[in-house]
């Protein structure tokens, strides 16, 4: 081979290695935009975010239970009077981790505002449901989290797990940048953040309903009812009789959830907007032992609220379009119980 030709194929080389170095920092740069984040199933809530203005009053996170478990317009009602100044946004989507759930607030945060109050849902005990399947982590990750989160935040999650060997942190995080790649790149072949357009705050409508992105009741599953029942619940006995429910705080799974959760509180006393934490049951759900929400407020440093035997007895009956989800019946339920919970820390006495 010629010296020209070697030195022509080097230079060709080099170019495209400055060319993918490039491309990937664009990449990379583009993947923290609103409308890239957010578009992984997430175009309702790009909506609600990043195309309406104006205050919410109350902010609510978590997963589908609370997608489907809490009704906005219903909390209104409970905390009348008096009446709510700004709209409440149930922000509750399926599979969200605590860890993608503090995103959404940052992000709710820095484009509608909050004024009156923040309600985030808590899993007991950590579920297996958010682990990405086929990954090496440890700790529970919302499956979308290294492409729906900015990536400061990506960075910062190396620290919250002191008992996961540093390499293996490293990893986790390496893993995680390689699934942000993947996610952008698919997302330029596909094109599917080009759904959420971005506009001016100024071009924004005024966001003064109550909202969520529940879209009415899920699908009615009786089989997928009976079928939990049979499973959790011995013949001849009630759904109540179960041995309470308990969880290990002392577990390494928890100690990413509990750095969250820790976060939405003291997000809550940098902001002087209450933050409130709550359990949101399946329908055979066990009671909660008391022992659970002492432990949790000593934590967390806030207290967590449970629903009563009432309340969970009035949903069993007839409030779950599934083994999982409340329907219009038990969300009415559960909505009621926690507006009178929460009254005395939205509307404060004199």
């Amino acid at each position: 081979m010629s010296g020209r030709r070697r030195h022509l194929i080097q230079g060709a080389c080099a170019v495209l290695i400055v060319a993918l170095g490039l491309g990937l920092v664009r990449l990379v740069e583009r993947s923290d935009a609103a409308e890239v984040r957010y578009a992984a199933n997430l175009h309702c809530l790009y909506d609600k975010v990043y195309r309406q203005r104006g205050p919410v009053s109350i902010a609510i996170f978590g997963t589908s239970r609370t997608k489907w478990g809490i009704f906005p317009t219903g909390l209104a009602r409970g905390l009348n009077p008096p009446k709510l100044e700004q709209p409440i946004l149930n922000a509750g989507r399926s599979f969200r981790g605590t860890d993608f759930m503090y995103q959404q607030l940052l992000d709710v945060a820095a484009e509608r505002g909050i004024t009156r109050a923040v309600i985030v849902e808590v899993a007991l005990p950590p579920e297996p449901t958010f682990r990405m399947a086929d990954s090496p982590f440890q700790y529970d990750y919302y499956r979308n989290f290294s492409g729906a989160v900015t990536m400061d935040r990506l960075l910062a999650d190396l620290s919250p797990r002191p008992s996961e060997p540093l390499p293996w942190r490293l990893r986790d995080l390496g893993e995680q940048l390689r699934r942000r790649v993947d996610l952008n790149v698919e997302y330029a072949i596909t094109g599917r953040p080009d759904r959420n357009v971005p506009l001016a705050p100024e071009a924004r409508r005024a966001g003064t309903r109550h909202g969520d992105c529940s879209g009415g009741d899920r699908r009615y599953r009786p089989r997928t009812i009976r079928a939990d029942e049979a499973e959790h619940v011995p013949p001849g006995t009630a759904w109540s009789d179960q041995a309470p429910i308990t969880t290990d705080f002392d577990n390494p799974l928890w100690e990413r959830e509990l750095h969250y959760l820790r976060l939405f509180r003291a997000w809550g006393e940098q902001h002087g907007v209450p933050v409130v934490f709550a359990l949101v049951p399946r329908r055979v759900d066990p009671l909660v032992d008391p022992s659970v929400p002492r432990r949790f407020e000593e934590l967390v440093g806030a207290p967590l609220l449970v629903a009563p035997l009432a309340v969970r007895e009035a949903a069993y009956a007839d409030g779950y379009s599934d083994s999982t989800h409340l329907n219009r019946r038990g969300r009415a339920a559960y909505t009621a119980w926690l507006a009178e919970a929460i009254r005395p820390v939205v509307n404060p006495g004199p």
